[in-house]
């Protein structure tokens, strides 16, 4: 370990945080997710993307009862190669909105897939993308490389009380998006 210390201190239960590391050597920066003042507050990071820039792609969910912000959101976040924040994005819904896979594209497009109850809008702007579910649904979106949303849409539409959970996703090299997930009851994939 090197001479400089980086400590992080969290006033509530969860916190979220990005860190890189050289080859799993020497530390380089770390940055916080800051949860506000509030004990209820939390964050929670599930999947990381990095582009050809070294830019750093994370996404999860921000928990908050401050009734500024949706009580349940998505959280997308962009950072520069040296872990300086180029966007930051909460995406309000109703319910169990999380953000838990996402990768990007060479001209820094990101994919992000998730869950949501019964409602969610996808563009960070004053306008409005909404999506509705009537219990848990996934979702796919993709933002530009300044984060503005380029599409959205539910994964598909459940039959019979089923859910759909999606938990990954990678991209190929000729641009085709995969999800991976977890189901319950009859889906049809193709809500497009």
């Amino acid at each position: 370990p090197s001479a400089v210390v980086n400590n992080l201190f969290t006033s509530n239960s969860q916190a979220g945080f990005l860190a890189k590391y050289p080859h799993f050597s020497n530390f380089i920066y770390t940055t916080p997710f800051n949860n506000g003042s509030a004990s209820t507050n939390y964050t929670k990071l599930n999947a990381v993307a990095i582009d050809k820039d070294r830019s750093v792609y994370v996404t999860g969910f921000f928990v908050t009862s401050s009734a500024s912000v949706s009580s349940n959101s998505v959280l997308i976040s962009k950072f520069d190669s040296s872990g300086v924040v180029s966007y930051y994005i909460l995406i309000p819904g109703f319910s169990a909105c999380n953000g838990r896979g996402i990768t990007v594209d060479t001209t820094g497009k990101s994919f992000v897939t998730g869950s949501y109850g019964l409602s969610i809008d996808l563009d960070p702007s004053i306008s409005a993308y909404n999506l509705y579910a009537p219990s848990v649904d996934g979702f796919i979106a993709s933002y530009d490389a300044v984060g503005n949303i380029s599409f959205g849409n539910t994964m598909g539409t459940y039959f019979d009380g089923g859910y759909i959970i999606p938990s990954k996703t990678r991209r190929d090299a000729v641009g085709n998006v995969y999800v991976v997930g977890t189901m319950k009851g009859s889906y049809n994939f193709d809500p497009f």
